[in-house]
């Protein structure tokens, strides 16, 4: 692995989901998510949408960890979308502000305008 692939920290695979809010041709789509791995700088998500690069997206995340139900919201911008083999598309969103997942479920990157 190369410098430029290496991670400043690392990926979690947490079981989470939740809603893609982002803005395209004019109005405001909504579209669930999965988490594939996250971590306090962005994460890597598996939708049925193509999100566009270069765009905010707000996301509101929800799943259980450690038999506690966690709930967050990150703003972010689309750096990359992988089209898979299913017909889903695969996108990387790095978070605005970064995450914090000791929060206790808020989040630096906390949804706002």
């Amino acid at each position: 692995m190369n410098d430029k692939e290496r991670r400043k920290t690392t990926r979690l695979g947490l079981p989470l989901q939740g809603v893609l809010k982002q803005e395209q041709e004019g109005q405001e789509i909504d579209k669930i998510v999965v988490v594939k791995d996250i971590d306090g700088e962005g994460a890597y998500f598996v939708a049925n949408i193509h999100p566009v690069i270069g765009k905010r997206a707000r996301l509101h995340l929800m799943g259980v960890f450690n038999q506690a139900q966690i709930s967050f919201e990150v703003v972010g911008t689309v750096l990359r979308v992988d089209e898979l083999t299913d017909g889903t598309c695969g996108f990387a969103v790095q978070f605005k502000d970064g995450w914090n997942p000791n929060s206790n479920g808020s989040s630096n990157g906390a949804a706002s305008d």
